[in-house]
Parts: structure tokens; C-alpha cells; sequence
């Protein structure tokens, strides 16, 4: 029987100084931070159920991710994600749509540096800065843009 020690092998520090060479420069973009999440709530899964699809499909992702990680063509990783992210961009509009619309009709938190007023047209509330003198002020809607005034009873207290 032969005996091998492994740490006469491979020199650790060696092999830590390759690694980090290796993934120098090699960001997470988004492409890589969702298969990442794809991979552990895959494994989670998998841990539950023991789906056989599941466990491939991890394994694929694992396989692209660390592909993503290795690859020394930039250029190549940088197009992949920019495909990616137009790709879901498309999944994303409609939520944006809802997102805007619940900002729109959300009551606004008292602050005491801001004052919120809402466009008259549009209804969105703008959050504006509180100004140094008493008096009507004017200010542009930054969705519709329609100009409007307001009466500024508060005022900034510079210290």
C-alpha cells in the first residue's frame, strides 16, 4: 500500500496566492449575485424535498457560476450580464409601475428639516427642503413637470 501525504503535494500558500489571483478582479455582477441565490435556495430545497430536477439544475448553476468566476474574458462576462439585466428588466417594468404608484399615495412621515406638499396635477408628494424665509415658494413636479406654489409657514434655523 503506498502512502501519499497530500501537503507535500500542493504547497498551501501556493495555491492561496493562485486563488486570489484568480478571482482579483472578478466582481459579483448581478448575473453571478442571482445564480448565487439561485444555488442556495436551490440546495434548501433540495435539502427538504429531494427533488431530482432541483439537484440538476443546482448543479448547472453551480457549474455557470464558477465558469463566470473563472473566465479571464471580461469582455465576454460583461455582455452576459448586460443581456441579463435588459433580460429581466422586462419582468421588472410592471413592479416599477405598482412601486411608483404606491409612492404616489403613501402619506408622508413628519420631518422637521422637509416639508411635503403634492402635486396638484399628478398627486405625487414631493419631499421638499425646508427654506430660510416665511412666504409662497414655487417648485417644479419632477413626474409631470407642472409648477406650482406653496405657503411655507416653517422655516430652517441655521445654527
Amino acid at each position: 500500500m503506498i502512502n501519499i501525504n497530500y501537503n507535500d503535494l500542493f504547497d498551501k500558500e501556493q495555491l492561496k496566492k493562485n486563488a486570489n489571483q484568480a478571482l482579483k478582479d472578478k466582481g459579483f455582477d448581478e448575473l453571478n449575485r442571482v445564480l448565487l441565490v439561485l444555488i442556495i435556495i436551490g440546495l434548501i430545497i433540495d435539502i427538504f424535498f429531494k427533488i431530482m430536477i432541483i439537484g440538476i439544475l443546482d448543479i448547472l448553476f453551480i457549474i455557470i457560476f464558477l465558469l463566470r468566476i473563472f473566465d479571464k474574458n471580461t469582455y465576454r462576462r460583461v455582455k452576459q450580464n448586460r443581456i441579463f439585466i435588459e433580460f429581466i428588466s422586462i419582468f421588472k417594468e410592471p413592479f416599477r409601475k405598482i412601486v411608483r404608484f404606491f409612492k404616489k399615495n403613501s402619506k408622508p412621515k413628519s420631518n422637521k428639516n422637509n416639508i411635503y406638499k403634492k402635486c396638484p396635477k399628478c398627486g405625487l408628494t414631493l419631499k421638499l427642503p425646508l427654506p430660510k424665509k416665511r412666504g409662497i415658494k414655487h417648485t417644479t413636479c419632477p413626474d409631470c413637470g407642472t409648477r406650482f406654489g406653496f405657503l411655507a409657514l416653517k422655516v430652517r434655523k441655521d445654527r
